[in-house]
């Protein structure tokens, strides 16, 4: 051994104390949990992003104003089978799993799932949560809504939603919606055995857990439950303000476009 020699000049009651001392397994946990809740932010973050940059880059075709702003029904089916073309194109390349466009009563005018097109089209979708606040918000801004349940699927999903005008007026949305099982899918890749992803959202309640397997977010659109193992967002956010674990676990926690990620390790 390398210092067998410089060992046996140890004196023996200080080998007595060194030997007291033991350096616990999870000492490097919380740089670990930080690191961890920080890269996972950043895939969430950039998720997001590319679902904005999906939305954007589907409305520079000019077809979706054109088609609002002609009452002849031979063109507006021309701009709808090309808005119906381009929906397509981008979602071959940003992987969308929904996209639709709707007017201002809440009709689905376009509509596209798992990169085909769908004549199942809706005629409420004023009633969804996005739907009120997308059209205030000025031409250009994207709405990230909070999760609902799809009336579409019973799933529970988010959106991504902006508006398009005519006008200086919002006529209609460009809608993108994914599931959450698909988000913390994305999210839990790369996770060791000695390590634990929770996703919040704003209000508080559990998004999903990478022990629970498929159980969350519920399949059926059944309620999200508040807690993890009975504890809330807030004790995971105390425990690691303060440093301290939790089952001996590190605990980070991490806020990105009002969902909190909490990362546990050790």
């Amino acid at each position: 051994m390398k210092y067998a020699d410089s060992r046996l000049l140890v004196l023996p009651a200080l080998t007595l104390l060194l030997a007291c001392v033991t350096v616990p397994a999870h000492a490097a946990a919380p740089d670990e949990a930080r690191e961890l809740v920080n890269a996972k932010a950043r895939t969430l973050f950039m998720k997001h992003r590319r679902a904005i940059k999906a939305l954007e880059s589907t409305l520079r075709n000019p077809a979706f104003k054109a088609f609002f702003m002609t009452e002849d029904e031979a063109q507006r089916a021309a701009h709808r089978a090309d808005i119906e073309q381009s929906t397509l194109k981008v979602q071959r390349y940003f992987a969308i799993e929904e996209m639709c466009l709707i007017d201002r009563d809440g009709n689905e005018l376009v509509r596209m799932v798992d990169g085909a097109l769908d004549d199942h089209l809706s005629d409420s979708e004023e009633n969804n949560p996005f739907f009120a606040p997308a059209f205030l918000l000025p031409e250009g801004e994207v709405l990230v809504s909070e999760v609902y349940v799809s009336p579409d699927n019973g799933r529970w999903v988010q959106a991504y939603v902006t508006p398009i005008a005519v006008a200086g007026q919002n006529v209609g949305l460009l809608h993108y919606e994914q599931e959450i099982t698909r988000i913390a899918g994305e999210l839990f890749k790369g996770l060791g055995d000695d390590q634990v992803l929770l996703g919040f959202d704003e209000g508080g309640r559990l998004l999903f857990d990478s022990r629970s397997g498929d159980a969350l977010p519920p399949p059926d659109g059944a309620p999200l439950p508040d807690s993890a193992d009975g504890r809330t967002l807030q004790v995971f956010e105390e425990a690691a303000k303060a440093g301290s674990p939790l089952d001996d676990r590190a605990v980070a926690t991490k806020r990105v476009r009002g969902w909190t990620l909490v990362a546990l390790q050790g």
